[in-house]
């Protein structure tokens, strides 16, 4: 028995949730802008707060990062711009389908 009643159902909305805000953000070509510039600007302003070796090798690890998902981000966006970026709806239906024969079967 599981302890938890829901069964992953507040964390798959969770995850949906997240996955339509990014595709929000996404089709949005001036948020896209402004994510990808807070991501690069973020860790900078942090070297501005302490200076310490550790946090120079974390910065330069989250420069890195954040520089490879705005690259990414935007090759994907410029090769297809109409297209979201997760597929949301298909994985909400399959869990939920799941979620029904699951329910069925102990009934």
């Amino acid at each position: 028995m599981e302890p938890f009643l829901d069964g992953g159902l507040f964390e798959v909305l969770l995850v949906v949730g997240v996955g339509y805000l990014f595709n929000f953000i996404f089709k949005q070509k001036y948020l896209l802008v402004v994510y990808c510039v807070l991501s690069l600007a973020l860790p900078i302003l942090i070297l501005f707060k302490n200076s310490t070796d550790l946090l120079f090798i974390l910065v330069g690890i989250s420069l890195l990062n954040s520089g490879l998902l705005t690259v990414l981000l935007w090759n994907k966006r410029l090769t297809s711009p109409q297209t979201p970026l997760f597929e949301t709806q298909k994985y909400l239906s399959k869990f939920l389908k799941k979620k029904r024969i699951r329910n069925v079967e102990k009934a």
